[in-house]
């Protein structure tokens, strides 16, 4: 694997680097003067010149800026699977939802734990929009009619799947 721009380059010393990663680190406000005041208060003194000397010869800001892209590429990788995390949760949760309300149209109407039959049809509808909504389906209506009977009819490509 082909070495990256950020990591030390061949002939840089440790001491060098070290100051570059201190620099890296810094994240986009990071400035010479910056490393300057921060190795300063860590009992570190080192003249402008030097620093702008290593900054120079080590390409410091260009290490720098793709150090910043690739921590950014990451970020964005992540990111983009904790989207997909929460969609695929979201529709879960709205399958649940639904689940809840048609499995209440079937119990037993004497329980006195189950919920009413308006919020049956209710937790039907709005699990069934969070669901499509989280799978990116666009209903054909906004409401979904869940009132009076529901009707499920099984076709013989679905019993056995």
């Amino acid at each position: 694997m082909a070495k990256q721009m950020w990591e030390r380059l061949e002939g840089e010393r440790s001491k060098a680097y070290h100051y570059f990663c201190l620099y890296r680190d810094m994240g986009i406000d990071r400035s010479q003067n910056k490393l300057r005041d921060a190795l300063a208060e860590s009992g570190f003194k080192i003249s402008r010149t030097r620093l702008n000397e290593m900054c120079t010869r080590y390409s410091w800001v260009s290490r720098a800026e793709a150090w910043d892209d690739h921590i950014a590429a990451q970020m964005l990788i992540e990111q983009e699977e904790e989207v997909k995390k929460m969609y695929k949760e979201y529709a879960s949760l709205g399958r649940a939802l639904a689940s809840s309300g048609y499995e209440k149209l079937k119990a037993d109407k004497d329980n006195p734990d189950a919920i009413s039959a308006s919020e049956a049809r209710k937790r039907i509808k709005e699990g069934f929009s969070i669901e499509a909504k989280a799978r990116g389906v666009q209903l054909e209506k906004e409401e979904l009619d869940v009132s009076g009977k529901l009707n499920i009819v099984f076709t013989d490509d679905l019993k056995d799947a």
